[in-house]
């Protein structure tokens, strides 16, 4: 079976997520709907904070989930902690045996833009950095 993973913001719209399961045309693929919580470091302060956190974002997620099933998808909920996005991403596919990451990418203002010509975007180092196909969708 296809193990796909849909790394997602707690704002994405539920019907880019669905445009892209329609997209895929897979309704028997395991879908796992990941959130990654940046915490640059992992000190004790930080402890209540990240599982009050982590709380917020699985519910968030649990309604996304919710809502895929309304059309037939079903999907886990995932969210990990991690020092940056890209990192949490790429650990989540080397060590959950996915087949596919499908990506999101986000609208940029004029210094977004001017930053991705001295940086690479998160979907860049995701593409860079996993040995799996990655489909990337554009912003709408």
């Amino acid at each position: 079976m296809r193990r796909v993973l849909i790394p997602v913001s707690t704002n994405i719209d539920h019907r880019r997520v669905l445009s892209a399961l329609r997209l895929l045309q897979w309704k028997e693929a395991d879908y796992t709907l990941l959130n990654i919580i940046e915490l640059p470091q992992s000190t004790a302060t930080y402890d209540d904070v990240a599982l009050k956190m982590i709380e917020s974002h699985k519910k968030i997620l649990e309604e996304l989930s919710d809502y895929l099933k309304e059309y037939g998808y079903e999907a886990k909920v995932k969210v990990a902690v991690s020092r940056d996005i890209v990192s949490g991403i790429v650990e989540e596919v080397k060590n959950g045996g996915y087949s596919m990451v499908v990506l999101f990418r986000r609208p940029r203002g004029f210094w977004g833009r001017v930053g991705l010509k001295l940086f690479k975007s998160v979907s860049q180092r995701v593409l860079d950095d996993v040995s799996v196909p990655v489909l990337i969708l554009p912003k709408e």
